[in-house]
């Protein structure tokens, strides 16, 4: 893998973050670009290795629109020659929730992913209230200790809020 697709994986995200919605089916998921899935962590453990092994840590704004596929597509058009594993950990939760779930963690240590998209950091939406972040920290820490890349995916603020979003921002 060189920088040149790790950018791409990247800008991919900011156009897929920007048009994902919401939804809550809480389906647990994981695919490559041939399709393959999995219900059991064994079954995910036993997928054949892949250039990118892309993890997705969050709530149903992870799956939405199934967020994991539409990745492996967008790294597929962009690079036909690379192979992507995407999984998404099961349930819908918050990272402060998944921190101390032993589910998560299983599923995290289960491959060898390359990139870990951490989504569903609480925020306030008015300013009024403070959520720490120390799992989220956490997280981040826990994934680099496997030599993965920890790459928060932040909500997004309502529409023209603009204190929201910079409330976000700073945030991540």
């Amino acid at each position: 893998m060189n920088i040149f697709l790790n950018l791409r994986l990247c800008l991919g995200m900011v156009v897929v973050m920007n048009t994902s919605g919401c939804s809550s089916d809480g389906t647990t998921f994981s695919t490559n670009a041939t399709n393959n899935s999995y219900s059991q962590i064994s079954d995910l453990a036993a997928m054949p290795r892949a250039d990118f092994e892309v993890l997705f840590i969050g709530n149903s704004h992870s799956s939405a629109n199934k967020l994991p596929q539409l990745l492996a597509t967008l790294i597929k058009t962009s690079a036909p020659d690379v192979d992507v594993n995407t999984g998404l950990a099961p349930s819908y939760r918050f990272l402060d929730e998944r921190i101390n779930d032993g589910v998560t963690l299983e599923v995290l240590h289960a491959r060898q992913w390359t990139h870990v998209f951490l989504q569903a950091q609480k925020y306030s939406t008015t300013g009024r209230y403070y959520y720490p972040t120390d799992a989220a920290q956490e997280w981040v820490k826990n994934i680099k200790l496997l030599q993965a890349t920890p790459i928060m995916f932040p909500e997004w603020p309502r529409y023209r809020n603009t204190q929201e979003g910079q409330r976000i921002y700073q945030l991540h």
